[in-house]
């Protein structure tokens, strides 16, 4: 038991006297390099991480890449840094890795990961000499870390200017007006350490060309354009030149400092244009401190300029003011709406309309105010979008009426014509104001009248026919009103009247006619004149006059005058003109009377009709014979049978006769009998 206790334990002994050490090696830890920086004066640093476990130091490792020998540095155990003593490391690149060892047993841990210090080239990166082109190689293949670029202008001092996870970086030189060396240097900012490249330079000054500003708007304040702006990004920016359009080119009008607005009034200079007289197109251009200008490209493509407004009040015979403007580009965000702006003899303006953007080169507006004559009208139009953050006014412009009205516009008479229409006729002065004339007509006066027909105007006095009239059944209300040019009201003349006149038959016998008032000549309506015609002829004792206010007249009518008879009715006016009433007919009943036997060669020589009151134009006298044959036919009333058939006399008997007629009041009718002929 004790011998086999005494092997185990020198079992145990020997056994860990030989696995001690094996262990000790695999446990050995491996550093981490994780900075590599080159110095000033050419050397480079290097930073690690502390490993945990057991070891005797760290062995550095170094080398240019263009060579196959490391050399080494051995650092103790509890150094995390070491300056690798070389002289040429700006200019070279170097292969680092790290290792820790043990002395007894001599042991290596696995090499670090390798290391490049960072070789920076500064070279020209523009067509001038205005950029910096930076390229540098990385500290470690694959990483996509973050740079910092830094730059000096005294190689002491450096100050950061970017960053980038690039290995190419540009610096654009600002406010370095004259050539001078610039310093750069790339670092890389890490736990513990900043790894820095080597420095680079070159010789750079400030030619390029800054950023443009951008033109937002150009408006009108005070008859004079107002021109804005947002600055330029580029930083040294320290003023601008603002520019005009002149025919295909654009001209330096003026050197502006760092603001972003300006008025021009420098009316005194060439370049100036009026933008009350045309419309002005501005550009800008940038200018930094040493005198570099922006290339204007921004402007040029995205131009702005002033509103023109015109307006003119002929065209609407001064009575409503019609304004045109040209549309405004490149507001941002566009133009929506055209807001127009009226004021009357200097009081406050007042909105006069609105006009939507569609996109047109121009835009015309019409105010629907009738302007007052004589006033003082200013117009000007606001260009705004659906935002109305920025907007653009145009100049005034400036309009007075004076508007020109008729010395006379009369209607002299109306009057019933051919006894189918009525016929009017007006006169006015100035003839050359009047275009047209509107004919309304009414049959109430308490209604409104209803336009009837529109007249070209020709020089007065102008005769206008109302062929609708139905002058036997109404009395129509008559109102002209006379329009220029442009379709606005010059005057109206007076209310007037037709004559209706009508028959009645009163229970004494006589006829009675009746009429309404003539209305249109007031007092000077002398009396009415009745008319009766016997046929074609004038009755004895007419006309007969009766005063201007009666309306009615009895006639009265003897048998011995029964026959056609027709009436009418005349205004008179104190100066001769005659307004007509429509003609009335007294229309007398149609009698027909027919012998009832005739002798050929007797003392009558023809067989007809005995005929009062019929209408000679509506009449047909038939004979037939008794087997149905008909001998004579006649529409003339004077003409009658004389017993004869084909030039032969005709046999004694029976005939059969037809009349038709017609009374003077188109009433038909049809009568038969019979006629015995006697030889």
């Amino acid at each position: 038991m004790n011998i086999n206790r005494k092997y185990y334990i020198i079992s145990v002994a020997f056994l860990l006297l030989w696995v001690l050490p094996f262990n000790r090696l695999r446990a050995q830890p491996q550093p981490e390099l994780t900075c590599l920086s080159v110095n000033a004066d050419g050397s480079l640093y290097a930073g690690w991480t502390m490993p945990s476990g057991a070891f005797d130091g760290f062995r550095l490792f170094y080398k240019k890449t263009t060579e196959t020998l490391y050399n080494s540095v051995d650092i103790l155990s509890g150094i995390t840094s070491e300056t690798i003593p070389v002289t040429d490391a700006q200019v070279e690149k170097y292969d680092v890795f790290l290792i820790t060892y043990i002395n007894s047993p001599p042991a290596n841990s696995p090499e670090s990961v390798h290391l490049n210090n960072m070789l920076l080239v500064v070279s020209n990166g523009g067509i001038g000499s205005g950029i910096a082109r930076l390229d540098w190689s990385p500290m470690k293949t694959g990483s996509t870390l973050q740079y910092v670029i830094t730059r000096s202008m005294d190689n002491i001092t450096f100050t950061e200017i970017g960053r980038t996870n690039s290995l190419i970086f540009y610096d654009t030189i600002e406010t370095v007006c004259d050539p001078e060396t610039i310093y750069y240097r790339v670092e890389l900012p890490l736990s513990g350490c900043t790894a820095r490249s080597s420095t680079g330079s070159g010789t750079f000054k400030d030619d390029n060309r800054p950023e443009d500003p951008k033109l937002t708007y150009v408006t009108i304040n005070n008859g004079l354009a107002e021109i804005h702006w947002e600055h330029s990004l580029t930083p040294d920016v320290n003023g601008y030149i603002l520019g005009v359009k002149d025919g295909a080119a654009y001209l330096d009008h003026d050197t502006t400092d760092y603001v972003n607005f300006i008025i021009d009034d420098f009316t005194d200079r060439p370049t100036y244009k009026y933008p009350c007289d045309e419309s002005v197109t501005y550009v800008l251009r940038a200018r930094d401190q040493c005198r570099n200008e922006s290339s204007g490209i921004e402007n040029y493509n995205r131009l702005h300029h002033t509103i023109l407004i015109s307006g003119e009040i002929e065209s609407h015979c001064n009575r409503q003011a019609t304004l045109t403007w040209n549309k405004y580009i490149n507001m941002d965000p566009e133009v929506t709406t055209y807001e127009v702006y009226r004021s009357e003899n200097g009081n406050i303006a007042e909105l006069a309309g609105n006009v939507p953007s569609t996109g047109g080169e121009s835009y015309t507006f019409t105010d629907p105010l009738m302007l007052s004559n004589g006033s003082l009208y200013s117009y000007w139009v606001k260009a705004v979008n659906d935002v109305n953050t920025i907007s653009s006014e145009s100049c005034q412009v400036y309009l007075s009426p004076v508007i020109e009205f008729l010395t006379d516009f009369d209607l002299d008479l109306i009057t019933v014509s051919d006894d189918n229409h009525i016929t009017l006729q007006t006169s006015g002065a100035p003839d050359e104001l009047i275009k047209q004339v509107n004919v309304y007509r009414g049959t109430d006066q308490t209604t409104d009248l209803q336009l009837l027909f529109s007249s070209d105007w020709s020089n007065s006095p102008v005769g206008l026919s109302d062929y609708e009239a139905l002058v036997h059944e109404e009395s129509y209300f008559y109102q002209l009103v006379a329009r220029d040019a442009c379709g606005y009201e010059l005057g109206e003349s007076l209310l007037f009247r037709s004559i209706l006149l009508k028959l009645s038959n009163p229970d004494d016998g006589s006829v009675r006619l009746n009429w309404n008032a003539f209305v249109g000549w007031g007092d000077f309506l002398k009396n009415y004149q009745i008319y009766r015609f016997d046929g074609e002829v004038l009755a004895p004792g007419f006309p007969q006059a009766v005063p201007a206010e009666t309306l009615v007249f009895n006639d009265l009518i003897s048998e011995a005058s029964l026959g056609m008879v027709t009436y009418y009715v005349e205004a008179v006016h104190e100066d001769g003109r005659l307004s007509l009433s429509n003609t009335v007919q007294l229309i007398p009943e149609a009698e027909v009377q027919v012998p009832t036997a005739f002798r050929i060669g007797g003392y009558t020589p023809e067989f007809r009709p005995l005929l009062k009151n019929v209408e000679p134009s509506a009449y047909l006298f038939m004979i037939y014979n008794r087997w149905g044959q008909l001998v004579f036919e006649t529409t003339n009333v004077e003409a009658g049978w004389d017993g004869s058939m084909n030039s032969n006399t005709s046999p004694t008997g029976v005939y059969v006769w037809i009349v038709n007629f017609s009374d003077y009041d188109g009433n038909k009718t049809t009568i038969k009998g019979a006629v015995t002929l006697i030889q």
